[in-house]
């Protein structure tokens, strides 16, 4: 069975980096498998415990917010803090006193940051919505009792920051799976009692048992992480570094509530199904992606940060099509079954069940922007390797202006289907601007054949 095995992979290292980069996907996959499963069932559970309208669209709008926030924390510092932890190495710097340091001064911008963030919050519930005035309450309050979420993500994101330095890959992988638990656990012990509350304090208390776990790790077997800020130890350069990293990064992410907020005025109840099509939708963009783009970040980050090194097409774009060619294939295989996979995920319970092929019908043009997301993603890292933050918030930007004013246009004919394939349009159009752009502007390594030929010159 082992040479078997052995038979078929062979042929397909060339295109996925070697050995090393191939194991290392193939085990934090199945990592990431464990520790998400749970977290993907979660708004399929919501859809069948509570009944679909403007209760659920109050909490999917404010998890929304809260997803966005944690999403680009987890991203700029798991994805920054592994380049900034090399580079400071390299100047006899070690991890912990590192790690250290960006825990403290990252908190104190934070704390500004959340109170600037609930004022747009509350401005942005009551006129760029079209929620009842309950439901903006709702909203609101849900809000605010899992904002501290976000001080505990950042904080586990800086310490997975410096595990994926260290080639530790899998602890980030399956410390979700505990939060999760907190979060199904709570909303079947309290959700008669406390509605959509409970779904909130799972979250909450899910998420700091999450980062307890997650520094007694890294404290343990990478090295003890003593919070004291070393004046010797400069982080300015990081937040400079990161600065229009994390606005672009903001920008991008933002498309999903601002969806969201454009799908309510479809109607009450049209909100939930438009974040349930979605979350379809990221159930194989998590488990396929997003550790895949990990481990090929890491070691991208490790071969080609802190050096003038020209990236190496000919060798990297083998990796790029093979990824992009299994997402295609996967995404071809979804789509075909998206009514039986729409019927599995909310068949069930409170969920209307007339609904069920719009969540069908969201879940394919949604899907297919799977095969898009590969080299958008890879893209994105590379601006960030080869710090283009400039052009990474430029096509940002426009990517956001144009899916949002085609979303507008769309959305009285097509309804909230026309959002989800006016996105996928879009986006399509996004990754392929980003790789020729990125041909273009990041340094290349020379071709075997010009080396040859300089060294024959040189002689």
């Amino acid at each position: 069975m082992t040479r078997f095995l052995k038979k078929i992979l062979r042929p397909l290292l060339p295109f996925f980096g070697g050995k090393k980069v191939l194991k290392d996907m193939g085990t934090t996959s199945v990592f990431s498998v464990l520790g998400r499963m749970l977290g993907l069932v979660i708004p399929f559970l919501i859809a069948a415990w509570y009944p679909t309208g403007p209760g659920t669209d109050a909490f999917f709008l404010a998890y929304g917010l809260i997803l966005w926030g944690q999403i680009v924390v987890t991203n700029i510092l798991e994805n920054g803090v592994v380049p900034f932890i090399h580079e400071q190495e390299a100047h006899g710097i070690n991890l912990e006193r590192s790690v250290s340091n960006l825990m403290i001064g990252i908190t104190k911008f934070l704390v500004a940051a959340c109170l600037v963030i609930t004022a747009g919050v509350f401005i942005f519930f009551n006129f760029c919505t079209s929620l009842q005035k309950e439901a903006v309450i709702l909203a609101f309050c849900l809000f605010l009792e899992m904002l501290p979420t976000l001080f505990f993500t950042t904080w586990i994101s800086i310490l997975n920051g410096g595990l994926n330095a260290r080639k530790h890959f899998h602890v980030a992988a399956v410390s979700p799976m505990i939060r999760s638990i907190f979060v199904i656990a709570s909303a079947l012990m309290f959700r008669r009692t406390l509605g959509m509350h409970a779904v909130a304090l799972g979250y909450l208390s899910g998420e700091l048992l999450r980062l307890l776990l997650t520094f007694c790790y890294s404290h343990n077997y990478i090295s003890p992480i003593k919070l004291e800020y070393d004046s010797s130890i400069r982080i300015t350069p990081f937040f400079k570094r990161l600065a229009l990293q994390t606005a672009a990064f903001a920008v991008l992410c933002s498309l999903g509530f601002i969806n969201q907020a454009i799908a309510t005025y479809a109607g009450p109840g049209e909100l939930t199904l438009y974040t349930i099509g979605e979350r379809l939708r990221n159930v194989p963009q998590i488990l396929m992606l997003s550790s895949v783009i990990a481990v090929v970040y890491s070691h991208w980050s490790h071969e080609y940060s802190g050096l003038k090194k020209g990236f190496r097409w000919a060798d990297e774009i083998k990796l790029m099509l093979g990824l992009i060619t299994v997402t295609a294939v996967a995404v071809a295989i979804m789509v075909y079954f998206r009514s039986p996979l729409a019927h599995l995920a909310v068949g069930r319970g409170e969920f209307p069940e007339e609904k069920i092929s719009v969540v069908a019908h969201l879940f394919a043009w949604l899907a297919a922007g799977l095969v898009f997301d590969v080299p958008a993603l890879l893209a994105i890292r590379l601006f960030m390797i080869y710090h283009k933050d400039r052009a990474y918030l430029f096509s940002a930007l426009a990517r956001i202006t144009v899916t949002t004013a085609g979303n507008i246009i769309f959305l009285p004919k097509y309804g909230i289907v026309g959002i989800a394939a006016i996105t996928t349009g879009v986006n399509a159009f996004y990754a392929g601007a980003l790789m020729m752009a990125l041909y273009f502007i990041i340094p290349r390594a020379p071709k075997k054949s010009d080396s040859v030929d300089l060294k024959r010159k040189a002689d």
